[in-house]
């Protein structure tokens, strides 16, 4: 069986100073109110059903990510 694993890590350093270490990267909207993480999940779901998507954070993440995607199971968010 196949997965799609979406790597959503990160220190908040690269997208300064839009980005902190309290809201990285992935968590902003950016596009259309959406952000980076749900458009990298929007991008596999013609591929991948939202119970074979995993997406790998941080744990001081998780939370967050929860609430942004809120269609893929609370399992498949990995911290």
């Amino acid at each position: 069986m196949r997965y799609a694993v979406i790597m959503a890590g990160g220190a908040g350093r690269r997208l300064w100073p839009a980005s902190r270490q309290n809201k990285p990267k992935q968590l902003i909207r950016m596009v259309e109110g959406q952000c980076l993480l749900e458009l990298a999940v929007e991008r596999v779901q013609g591929l991948f059903p939202a119970d074979r998507t995993l997406i790998i954070t941080s744990a001081a993440y998780v939370d967050e990510v929860r609430r942004c995607l809120p269609s893929l199971p609370v399992e498949n968010i990995i911290g």
